[in-house]
C-alpha cells in the first residue's frame, strides 16, 4: 500500500510538473503571437518583423480558400484567393500549389492536365490559362476595356 501511495504521489508530482511547463509553452505562444514591438513593427516567431499598417491585425480570424469548380467565372476565385494569400503571407512559390489543391470537377481535371504539359508553371501563366479555358464567352476583362479607351 506504501509502494502504491508513493507511485501516486510521483505521479502527482509528475502531473503537476507538466502542467507549469505546459503553461509556460502556451504563455510564451500568446506572448509570440501577440507582440507588437515600438515603432509600428510587429515581430512573428522567426524573429522576422513586418510592417502594420493601423491598427493591429487580428489573425486569428478563419478566412477559408474558395473552391472553384469550372461551372462559374474563374475571375472571382482568383480574386479572392489572391486575398487569400495575402492574409495568411503564402510566399509566391506556393501560390499555385495551394491554390490547385482547391479546384474540384473539370476545373481539376483540366489543371492536371495543364500542369503535366507546363512543368514551370507559375500562378500568373496558370491564373491566365484559367481565364482562357474557363471564362464564359463574351465576358472582357473590365481592365482591357478602360485600355481600349
Amino acid at each position: 500500500m506504501d509502494r502504491m501511495e508513493g507511485q501516486l504521489h510521483k505521479l502527482d508530482g509528475d502531473l503537476k510538473e507538466m502542467k507549469e511547463t505546459l503553461f509556460v509553452f502556451i504563455s510564451q505562444f500568446e506572448k509570440g503571437s501577440t507582440r507588437l514591438m515600438k515603432d509600428g513593427k510587429q515581430e512573428g516567431s522567426s524573429g522576422d518583423s513586418q510592417q502594420v499598417v493601423g491598427t493591429p491585425h487580428v489573425r486569428n480570424a478563419k478566412v477559408n480558400f474558395p473552391i472553384f469548380s469550372g461551372e462559374d467565372d474563374p475571375v472571382p476565385w482568383v480574386n479572392r484567393a489572391e486575398q487569400y494569400f495575402e492574409y495568411h503571407n503564402i510566399p509566391a512559390s506556393q501560390s499555385l500549389q495551394l491554390a490547385s489543391i482547391h479546384l474540384d470537377g473539370e476545373a481539376n481535371v483540366w489543371y492536371q492536365w495543364y500542369w503535366r504539359s507546363h512543368p514551370q508553371l507559375t500562378w500568373l501563366d496558370f491564373t491566365e490559362a484559367l481565364n482562357v479555358r474557363f471564362r464564359p464567352f463574351g465576358f472582357d476583362d473590365f481592365d482591357e476595356v478602360l485600355a481600349k479607351i
